[in-house]
């Protein structure tokens, strides 16, 4: 997103996005034509990841799906053909994420020729034990006996129970799965971690100290009288403010969120029937473990969403880290 979080804590770069030197981009296919000698057929988009994939080329395909993700996530058929190259290149948790973002980007009652893809999208799901029935039964269980005993302490189960907001894998800093950025440090954490969640985030597996984090979107405010063309294209697409939802299975008491901006501050707001319970400045320089008191004490299978939104008057912002949302009674 333009003018929002181009650079490293602040620097604001306009970058190009050098794809090409780390993916294919273009296939090329041979064919004799009697009398006519070879004609040579140029296969880009999704069909030179079809040819990747179906001469079992799994590595190559990867990389081009993700190639094609970059600025658009939401792509059905790029998303299942990544997930059973990634099954076949032995990553169950990867392929999971990417069949539960295809789940997503296509409608139940799709006739769309990608909607094919749902019953086999199904059933690997199951086979892998990360469909939405599973998740959720594996998630009530974990959640009916735990208690907070510090920020440390909470499990990676929450990240079961969470949806964001889909953005690019170039909104999500993606850059690893990209082949690096490189105009950055080699060590930079995104030329190093990070894979595609089946929240529609991205998972790190340590940052500033906390392991198990996920990488999230903030955007200005839907009526902001700020907000650049970026932030207003994202927001018609998405309709509503950037936001992560989860449900009280268990009606939880309270809801612990520990978070930390990436590059600039955020605003974190808690909404409970449409209505704001919570506010709270997230700063960069450290990590803010919040305790939020639910309504009424909390109530079963309650839907409470998190916004995620760049404060007035700031220009530019860059990520969320998101180490922890979940309920509790203490």
């Amino acid at each position: 997103m333009k003018a929002m979080r181009w650079g490293e804590a602040g620097a604001c770069v306009a970058v190009a996005v050098a794809i090409c030197a780390a993916v294919p981009v273009a296939w090329a296919q041979t064919r004799v034509a009697p009398r006519r000698g070879t004609v040579v057929q140029k296969l880009t988009g999704v069909e030179a990841l079809r040819m990747l994939y179906q001469k079992n080329n799994f590595k190559d395909a990867e990389r081009y799906a993700h190639s094609l993700l970059w600025k658009d996530v939401r792509q059905p058929e790029v998303l299942y053909l990544l997930g059973q190259s990634q099954e076949r290149l032995r990553k169950p948790q990867e392929a999971a994420a990417a069949y539960t973002l295809y789940l997503r980007v296509v409608a139940p009652d799709s006739t769309d020729a990608s909607a094919k893809f749902r019953p086999m999208v199904d059933k690997r799901l199951k086979a892998l034990k990360q469909d939405p029935e599973s998740l959720r039964a594996a998630y009530a269980k974990a959640a009916a006996a735990k208690k907070f005993t510090s920020p440390e302490e909470v499990n990676d189960a929450w990240m079961d129970n969470v949806e964001a907001d889909l953005f690019s894998l170039h909104g999500l800093y993606a850059w690893k799965l990209a082949g690096g950025r490189k105009d950055a440090k080699p060590d930079w954490i995104h030329n190093t971690h990070g894979r595609l969640h089946r929240s529609g985030m991205k998972y790190v597996e340590e940052v500033e100290g906390r392991k198990g984090v996920l990488f999230g979107v903030p955007l200005k405010d839907f009526n902001s009288a700020d907000a650049d063309q970026s932030n207003r294209e994202a927001l018609q697409v998405l309709g509503h403010n950037s936001r992560i939802t989860a449900r009280n299975v268990v009606g939880g008491k309270i809801l612990r969120v520990g978070a930390r901006g990436y590059g600039f501050p955020f605003e974190l707001r808690v909404l409970v029937d449409d209505t704001d319970i919570a506010k709270e400045v997230v700063r960069t320089e450290e990590w803010s473990d919040l305790k939020i008191d639910l309504p009424e004490g909390g109530k079963k299978d309650q839907e409470v969403m998190v916004e995620l939104i760049v404060p007035e008057g700031q220009q530019w912002s860059e990520g969320v880290w998101i180490d922890y949302l979940d309920f509790f009674d203490n």
